[in-house]
């Protein structure tokens, strides 16, 4: 069989082959089906190919986005915007699961209230003055965040970390064995201790260790990593952006500058990856120990990142920024899986954003005016799905025997169409049980001003197995290129069946 390629009229390549191999590939590249291959149509399919052929970015877009539900909104019951919430658990829980699962939440606003909720946010209590059992006073700058890290072995000590705004950094070390912060003192009710004099000797059992001036502006955030015995400040500067060192100061020492500053930042501490944002709208990723230069930048938002979550399987984060647009990313393939801005004005205006990610409900929350609980990703029925293929029920399973995966060797693989109720069409290689492509919303229509996918009843391959047509509910019928998923007619039933 004879088949030529051209460009412009003019002959570029003549082949003659008769294998069943090369009849199906020109057959996928010959888009118009006239018996001929042009130019254009060759590069077309090349690009096509290094399109589909991207497995990891086709398997970071989930069948269905993560955040599909409105965020459940919540009377903060503070009456100012909340600063902080953070998850805190219940040390005496041995089993990690169990204590993740009855977590609870603590929110708490600049005049002092703080707000005690439960997993599902129900309002436990509220508290306006707590009991102190030590006092250190007489800091030389207002101390602007903190990080606490309890250490459950008694040998090891826990530590608290604080960043001011001097850009300095203070790290408070005790064992909870010895005579802790938190332990009452029956001589007085509360053990006050100045600053400077906790600096130059350890007084009932604290050590403080000051890093000063790390950083030329106020310190945004600072976390403990306890794997590393250090800890992690940024700062919106330009000159040490980030510091990594650890809470002696004498073994590593890690400066990252970004032009405009850090405001947030994530670490990974099992694939060590570190993430961070800033004033500029850009996510960077980094190798911790190389701080040179990021390893990747993710562009997208249009404004400053507040926050930043890495999700324990270290695939995806979640990015938030002061325009409250929430991103998605696919970590390994640096793709946008799903831009969210449905989060109602009543949340913040004007006011900053605090959030926290449980990763056992796969919530996250959002809280400023009010308590946004954003569901990210859904729980999958497995009795209904795996996840990776429909999430309704199969409508129609065709098989073509021409159409092949064609890889740089001609290793060929036949090929298997599904459809279903959830209006999408997957390409299967059933060799080796791997989506091709899918086509997402097939079929729609309006409905109440919005977008709603209508389940796919039928599908058929034309007798030449270019073309795929499918037919849907609302008596809608579609014509696809099978090669390159594109709509190439669309067609109405005017009676509905």
């Amino acid at each position: 069989m004879e088949k030529s390629i051209k460009n412009n009229d003019s002959l570029i390549i003549k082949l003659s082959d008769s294998r069943k191999e090369f009849d199906a590939l020109f057959k996928k590249i010959d888009s118009s089906r006239d018996g001929s291959i042009t130019w254009d149509e060759f590069l077309s399919h090349l690009l096509l190919e290094f399109r589909l052929k991207g497995t990891a970015a086709l398997n970071s877009q989930p069948l269905e986005l993560p955040i599909v539900d409105p965020p459940k909104l919540i009377q903060s019951r503070h009456p100012y915007a909340i600063c902080k919430i953070i998850l805190y658990t219940d040390i005496s829980i041995q089993n990690e699961s169990s204590r993740m699962s009855s977590c609870n939440y603590l929110t708490a606003s600049k005049d002092g209230t703080i707000n005690y909720w439960s997993t599902d946010f129900v309002h436990q209590r509220q508290v306006k003055a707590i009991n102190i059992s030590l006092k250190i006073h007489s800091f030389r700058v207002a101390v602007v965040c903190m990080s606490y890290y309890f250490s459950e072995n008694s040998s090891d000590k826990s530590c608290i970390i604080m960043g001011d705004t001097s850009g300095s950094i203070n790290v408070i070390r005790f064992n909870r064995m010895d005579n802790n912060p938190f332990k009452q003192r029956p001589d007085c009710d509360v053990f006050e201790i100045h600053y400077e004099s906790a600096l130059k000797r350890t007084i009932n059992g604290l050590k403080i260790t000051a890093f000063n001036y790390i950083h030329s502006n106020w310190v945004s955030q600072v976390n403990y990593y306890k794997s590393y015995q250090a800890f992690i400040s940024c700062s919106k500067c330009f000159k040490t952006s980030l510091f990594f060192c650890d809470i002696t100061g004498s073994k590593m020492k890690y400066n990252f500058n970004v032009p405009l500053g850090i405001s947030c930042f994530a670490f990974h501490e099992g694939k060590e990856l570190l993430l961070t944002g800033g004033p500029d709208s850009l996510i960077r990723a980094w190798n911790p120990f190389v701080a040179d230069r990021a390893s990747a930048i993710f562009q997208g938002h249009q404004s400053p990142i507040c926050a930043i979550i890495i999700h324990n399987s270290a695939e995806k984060a979640y990015t938030l920024s002061k325009d409250k647009c929430i991103k998605i990313w696919d970590i390994e393939t640096q793709i946008c899986i799903q831009t969210y801005n449905q989060l109602p004005s009543e949340v913040s205006e004007y006011t900053s954003l605090s959030s926290v990610y449980n990763p056992v409900t796969h919530q996250l929350i959002i809280a400023s005016m009010m308590i946004a609980v954003v569901v990210c990703e859904k729980t999958i029925d497995k009795d209904k799905s795996d996840g990776e293929s429909h999430t309704k029920k199969i409508t129609c399973v065709i098989y073509n025997p021409l159409f092949e995966v064609v890889c740089i060797c001609f290793i060929v693989n036949q090929l298997v169409i599904t459809t279903g109720s959830d209006s999408y069409i997957i390409m299967w290689d059933p060799w080796r049980g791997r989506c091709i492509y899918v086509i997402r919303n097939a079929h729609t229509e309006m409905y109440l001003g919005k977008l709603r996918a209508i389940p796919i009843s039928a599908a058929t391959f034309d007798p030449c197995n270019q073309l795929l047509a499918t037919g849907a509910k609302d008596g809608s019928i579609k014509v696809w290129s099978y090669s390159s998923g594109t709509c190439l007619k669309t067609m109405m039933i005017n009676q509905k069946w």
